[in-house]
């Protein structure tokens, strides 16, 4: 390889890495050799779903350490734009439970909404750092989509169209005021289990990242699941923008100038509420959102956007507009499970304030929950 590429590789100082690796399994299993002799680092990349089909009769070495990689988050979306200083300040106003200020707040806010434009997917972030250029911008996460669609084509028989018809109906989905997964909507007469198998091929090829429901909130948020009930979100938000442009009933057509000046209608809140999502899987909290009866007596079911574990209790996330001051699904719930919850959190576009048990938080701040 060296002489190959005519480059001097380093003796513990030169790190090799192999990309798209499954499309070459020898190569992977190669691999084992090469860390034994312990000259050189590697790291190979590649498709999750075609990883996992291409080992038929390779070794898979034991070497193997898998790191998962989510869309950039906020924050590495500001060290490259060459504004890491900007989290740092907003990390301690976090912990000191302080609002910034309206100047610093719409200034960060700003950076936010770019932030959501352009997503955290790093070939699309660098494109937009080299031109500057939207319309360049859209082409490579059109592209993205491209081979999205593409691996989906490759998934097993069965299931092909079930995937296909999920991916293509997640900015429907998600542009309806109850965000929960309407199956009718995708499939007339189908139910939870008939997509059960396509949900979890989006899930583990990192397509989507899903929201599952709870009517029991415990400290343990993955037991008492109601798997009948889910919110699917895409994995990033920029490319979400992208995949609704294509359906132009369901976006307005200057959708960048409305995000970038906060000017967001109605059924566009989706992407509010997605890039919340995105934020929470990429600090490692899982995707609960309640949805029950809280009040005894009372046939009207009440939800929350998401309901995380905040140290030895639990915090109810209300995603709202900075026009919304009551909340009575969420006083409801507190009510009813009032000893297992701590602070509540209203997430919006204002700055930080405290009252009582309830934080309102700015949407740029979700990422240190």
């Amino acid at each position: 390889m060296s002489t190959v590429f005519g480059v001097t590789f380093y003796e513990r100082e030169t790190l090799i890495v192999f990309d798209e690796i499954q499309l070459f399994p020898l190569a992977r299993q190669a691999l084992k050799a090469l860390v034994k002799d312990g000259r050189y680092d590697f790291i190979e990349t590649g498709s999750l779903i075609s990883i996992k089909k291409n080992i038929k009769n390779i070794l898979i070495p034991s070497e193997e350490y898998k790191i998962t990689l989510n869309p950039m988050d906020f924050e590495e979306f500001l060290w490259a734009i060459n504004k890491d200083v900007i989290f740092n300040n907003i990390r301690q106003y976090f912990i000191n439970k302080m609002p910034l200020g309206e100047a610093i707040h719409r200034t960060i806010l700003k950076d936010f909404r770019l932030y959501m434009l352009i997503g955290g997917m790093p070939g699309v972030v660098k494109e937009y750092i080299c031109t500057n250029d939207y319309e360049k911008v859209e082409q490579i996460k059109k592209s993205i989509l491209e081979l999205y669609r593409n691996d989906i084509s490759k998934a097993n028989g069965k299931i092909i169209e079930k995937v296909k018809l999920i991916f293509e109906s997640i900015p429907a989905q998600l542009s309806k005021i109850n965000k929960k997964f309407q199956f009718s909507a995708v499939s007339p007469d189908t139910t939870n289990r008939y997509f059960d198998t396509a949900f979890k091929w989006l899930e583990q090829s990192k397509m989507i990242n899903i929201s599952k429901a709870t009517n029991l909130p415990t400290l343990d948020l993955k037991s008492n699941i109601d798997y009948s009930k889910k919110k699917i979100y895409f994995l990033d938000t920029g490319l979400l923008i992208t995949l609704a442009l294509e359906n132009k009933e369901l976006v307005d057509k200057d959708i960048f100038k409305s995000i970038l000046l906060d000017k967001l209608h109605i059924n566009e809140g989706m992407f509010f509420e997605n890039i919340v999502a995105q934020q929470l899987v990429a600090s490692n909290n899982s995707l609960v959102y309640y949805y029950g009866n809280a009040i005894k007596g009372s046939k009207k079911y009440h939800n929350t956007d998401f309901i995380i574990q905040n140290n030895k209790k639990l915090s109810l996330l209300e995603i709202k507009s900075s026009s919304y001051k009551n909340y009575p699904s969420l006083d409801a719930i507190k009510n009813k499970f009032s000893k297992l919850l701590g602070d509540s959190y209203i997430i919006y576009t204002k700055d930080f304030k405290k009252e009582l048990n309830t934080i309102y938080l700015p949407v740029y701040m979700v990422g240190l929950l």
